[in-house]
């Protein structure tokens, strides 16, 4: 894949400058869709070397409970390496991921349900990072998300809801001790 052209770069680095600017949920969803729309037509090379955290988990605000047992959850050896928190949307995802590039993203999808293409913003800051969405939702669903996602070319696997520590360390462990 080659690089983005200068003029390429330049938009993109305009359209996540509206998406952390914007203020009204309308104006976020259009520039997430704008996005979305770009990087399907102009997908992110990857970097090398770009990660700064292994592995992030975001929560959605107001289930703190779910981000205390998620992080009782991880190995000790573990907690260096792997950050949770709680988000209150996808824009604050999407501050995080530019500051850390983590190499893998665990998601609860609670903060995709208004907005699916806030993936785009996260794809933009961190293109090499893969996802993990951890999720309740049903396979039919599942398999729509997936398929919504393909045209912006991103690594994703699911994490069914609930799960045990074993399925989460499964799932996570590629990435933390990979």
């Amino acid at each position: 894949m080659a690089p983005p052209t200068t003029e390429q770069d330049a938009h993109l680095k305009s359209l996540l400058r509206a998406l952390l600017a914007a203020e009204r949920d309308g104006d976020v969803r259009n520039v997430m869709h704008e996005l979305f729309r770009y990087l399907s037509e102009n997908p992110r090379p990857t970097i090398p070397c770009a990660a700064k955290v292994e592995c992030a988990i975001a929560i959605d605000a107001g289930n703190e409970c779910i981000e205390e047992i998620v992080g009782r959850m991880l190995p000790d050896q573990w907690r260096p390496h792997v950050t949770v928190a709680t988000y209150k949307g996808i824009v604050d995802v999407i501050r995080m991921m530019q500051n850390t590039r983590p190499s893998q993203l665990a998601l609860i999808t609670n903060l995709l349900i208004s907005a699916p293409e806030g993936i785009a913003g996260c794809i933009a800051v961190s293109p090499n990072t893969r996802y993990l969405l951890i999720t309740g939702w049903s396979e039919e669903h599942i398999d729509h998300i997936k398929r919504f996602y393909e045209p912006v070319h991103i690594s994703m696997e699911t994490l069914r809801m609930p799960f045990d520590r074993a399925q989460l360390i499964a799932a996570l462990e590629p990435f933390v001790n990979g």
